[in-house]
């Protein structure tokens, strides 16, 4: 792989979106996402990852980013649960709204299959769980709850139509909290870790709670996509942080990465990091522009464009800059 290759299959989005369709990684997540007394009534060992959560850039609006369809135990009438999963890393205010049109995207697949199937007269809608998954610098804030964000009128309340999503925050999660699945346990830790004032640190924690297992193939292709993804999203991690990360696993005897690979991963490191600070630079004067102009930028704004690694995309945001009129009119630039 090459630098371009690297940044775009470790992205926050990417990065996020192979290990959470990964079947196993899905399943141990259902289970720690539902509690006890609701997970033992579905049969989690037969998710399915729903193809509709595979689009290209020009319909990733129309569906939600991860989605598992998990059918009900004991059900003969091919009865299901949907978890819709949408992927955020900073506090976007209208991210409930965005998984209410992905819950009616759903019904309306199933109403369109049951009428084409001529089972309406039986048919009811399948439960849909939207789940927001949210990994940043700070904690999610934004509402969860679709009724926050209409303006209800005192004695209409039962006449407004309402969706609470269900949070799962990587950012303020402690040890104790983490899953007992460990390769769960380490993807989500690395999550936490490229956001850290210290992600160096942070990596040699996972590599000692995956040390025991970096015997296992997929275990050990966990680790190097970890070290990828780190070299390409964290603020605070370099190549050479990346080299004494990998001669801290050296020791260890157990060979996670011929000196080929890692010789290519430090190379495509260099590159990244210069490309980064072309990016560090585009986005802060970016934001200059966006300050000077229409006033003090949110958090959920500036957090959306330190996750943009495409120059070209940085080049036509502060073109947007330039000509929008409100922080809201750039927003929806930002979103598209």
């Amino acid at each position: 792989m090459n630098s371009e290759e690297i940044k775009k299959r470790f992205s926050h989005d990417a990065f996020c979106k192979e290990k959470l369709r990964d079947p196993d990684k899905a399943k141990e997540l259902a289970k720690h996402l539902l509690k006890p007394e609701t997970s033992i009534l579905l049969d989690i060992d037969r998710l399915q990852i729903d193809p509709e959560s595979y689009v290209d850039d020009e319909l990733k609006q129309l569906f939600a980013d991860v989605v598992y369809r998990i059918p009900v135990k004991e059900s003969d009438e091919g009865i299901v649960v949907y978890i819709l999963i949408e992927l955020k890393t900073s506090n976007y205010k209208w991210t409930v709204f965005q998984l209410a049109k992905y819950v009616i995207r759903v019904w309306d697949r199933e109403f369109k299959l049951a009428e084409t199937e001529k089972r309406l007269d039986t048919f009811l809608f399948p439960m849909v769980i939207p789940v927001i998954f949210h990994h940043g610098e700070t904690a999610f804030v934004a509402p969860v709850e679709l009724k926050a964000l209409v303006r209800v009128i005192q004695g209409l309340e039962d006449y407004t139509l309402n969706m609470t999503s269900l949070l799962f925050d990587v950012t303020p999660l402690t040890e104790n909290e983490l899953p007992e699945d460990i390769r769960l346990a380490a993807f989500l830790m690395v999550l936490q870790a490229v956001f850290s004032d210290d992600t160096k640190q942070k990596l040699l924690k996972i590599l000692q709670k995956l040390l025991p297992y970096l015997h296992l193939a997929e275990v050990q292709k966990d680790w190097r996509d970890d070290l990828y993804y780190a070299l390409t999203s964290a603020k605070n991690f370099s190549p050479q942080q990346c080299a004494e990360v990998y001669q801290k696993a050296n020791e260890t005897g157990v060979v996670t990465m011929s000196p080929v690979l890692i010789d290519q991963l430090l190379a495509e490191g260099k590159a990244i990091g210069l490309e980064k600070g072309l990016e560090k630079g585009r986005i802060e004067t970016l934001i200059r522009i966006l300050t000077k102009r229409l006033g003090k930028v949110p958090p959920d704004i500036s957090d959306k464009l330190y996750a943009i690694h495409d120059l070209d995309v940085l080049g036509q945001l502060t073109d947007a800059a330039l000509d929008c009129q409100s922080l809201d009119e750039f927003e929806t630039s930002l979103n598209k």
